[in-house]
């Protein structure tokens, strides 16, 4: 039984625009019909002739309540998901992915917990996390990888730079190319994915210096 169906709009596939009805079950897309053909007993009907329907979008990546590390001496925090999801709700934005930094001293799943309650209750839109390896983590880490996967958390990212320059404030987001691999490897044999933040830090760090001068 479909909990709600859009009636009449312009839909907007992969194929093309056509007129149709858009038929919803369990916060899902479930079906698509010719106009009038979809069953409404006990659905929520909206009538969305005349208006253009497309599926919510996905915001792939996101910083919100993260840390601005510019100035590292007034730390500050971004938008938090009360606040910026409302505006992606409010822009059709349905799905976002944020980021879970994992750094020396941390484990991958207690930190994961720690970022899904800040997000718990607070969100608009559905959400999820990229896993963030920063640092000279411990071997033992990566061994966490396959159960982050298995528990719904298949994506990963690296930073090859610093990104900023180095200040005792501000934590490395760099991790080394042999930790860079073997976490690679971790990901791969267990079905995940891997993001990678690519920039050669030498050369990041020289021109700061450049600049600076």
């Amino acid at each position: 039984m479909l909990d709600l169906v859009i009636r009449g709009g312009q839909v907007v596939t992969s194929q093309g625009v056509a007129i149709a009805d858009v038929g919803v079950e369990g916060e899902r897309i479930a079906i698509l019909g010719t106009p009038g053909s979809l069953p409404t007993e006990s659905s929520r009907v909206i009538d969305a002739t005349g208006k253009i329907v497309v599926p919510g979008g996905v915001e792939p990546h996101a910083h919100l309540a993260h840390p601005i590390m510019s100035h590292p001496e007034e730390p500050s925090l971004t938008l938090g998901p009360e606040e910026d999801t409302k505006g992606m709700a409010c822009g059709g934005t349905t799905s976002h992915v944020d980021f879970c930094f994992v750094r020396p001293g941390g484990e991958i799943m207690p930190m994961l917990e720690q970022r899904a309650a800040r997000w718990k209750g607070q969100s608009y839109v559905d959400y999820a996390f990229h896993i963030t390896l920063a640092g000279a983590l411990p071997l033992r880490t990566f061994e966490q990888i396959p159960e982050a996967i298995q528990q719904g958390h298949p994506s990963f990212k690296v930073f090859t730079t610093s990104i900023l320059p180095p200040h005792p404030k501000r934590p490395t987001n760099r991790i080394d190319f042999g930790r860079i691999g073997f976490a690679m490897e971790k990901v791969a044999r267990h079905g995940g994915i891997m993001i990678v933040h690519g920039e050669d830090e030498d050369l990041v760090q020289f021109n700061y210096e450049l600049f600076r001068e």
